[in-house]
């Protein structure tokens, strides 16, 4: 097994370590996660708090490997996709409550 030594505190470590096992100091990034329940964690926060998905989204396409890529691309694009949505219900609700004040402002306006 390879080994190097720790930055801070000069003990032996794995390369395969992360951290350094006795005082802490991170040795490298750890990859990020891909599993399914993150994923749909990841998804379901685009979807439902549309603009905080864009922050794990662009996380995972700065990594360099293809799948993690593959994950935040499309949590950007379901950000999108809900940003667009919100923004028409929202505007469609907003027209028939105008629609709905102007009446109401006739009908007092004709008393």
């Amino acid at each position: 097994m390879e080994e190097k030594t720790c930055p801070r505190c000069h003990s032996p470590v794995s390369l395969m370590h992360f951290y350094c096992p006795t005082c802490g100091k991170n040795l490298k990034e750890a990859p990020l996660s891909t599993s399914a329940a993150k994923r749909v964690g990841i998804y379901a926060l685009s979807l439902l708090l549309p603009p905080l998905g864009l922050w794990p989204g662009i996380k995972y396409i700065r990594q360099n490997d293809p799948k993690v890529k593959k994950i935040g691309w499309i949590a950007i694009i379901l950000t999108i996709i809900s940003l667009l949505v919100t923004s028409w219900i929202s505007i469609g609700w907003l027209n028939d409550l105008n629609a709905q004040l102007s009446g109401q402002l006739k009908q007092l306006q004709n008393l």
